[in-house]
């Protein structure tokens, strides 16, 4: 039998999984139609079960529908960090990472993102990325959550 994780003995002395907190990782509003040329602002959520110090966050969105204007942090954590940002506008991929000193826990705006629409009558979608990580005080493990698979949806309508 294998198991991943911290184990601990059952009271029989065989060893159990130990459940990881979690955190869970949602876009704000979840879907929106725009207008092609219009500007709008994406919000990543964040509701942790630890205190969290850092984050890496990596974002995809369909580049021919979205081009990205800007990204910052959000009020998760007090006095945000940035440590990385790589953009690929070509292949519409984010890579972000931010934290602070400071430990962040239970709810708030991890980052913001603002997109701009660029062709009329069409989807658009943001997806937050398998490869996104987080770094939790005492090296504690958390489990990432992604409510909806961690997609946003964008209708583009023409003016």
């Amino acid at each position: 039998m294998v198991f991943t994780g911290k184990t601990q003995p059952f009271g029989d002395g065989s060893p159990k999984k130990e459940i990881s907190p979690k955190l869970f990782l949602s876009f704000d509003p979840k879907e929106k139609t725009v207008y092609q040329g219009e500007s709008f602002t994406v919000n990543v959520l964040a509701e942790s079960e630890r205190k969290l110090l850092a984050a890496d966050l990596f974002i995809t969105f369909n580049p021919q529908a979205l081009e990205l204007e800007n990204i910052k942090p959000g009020g998760f954590f007090a006095s945000a960090k940035e440590f990385s940002q790589k953009i690929d506008l070509v292949k519409g991929e984010v890579f972000y990472a931010l934290g602070s000193l400071e430990p962040a826990e239970e709810e708030g705006v991890l980052v913001s993102l603002t997109f701009k629409a660029k062709t009329g009558d069409q989807q658009g979608s943001i997806w937050i990325g398998k490869k996104t990580l987080v770094s939790a005080k005492e090296d504690q493990r958390v489990d990432i959550q992604l409510p909806d698979a961690g997609k946003y949806l964008i209708l583009v309508r023409k003016q």
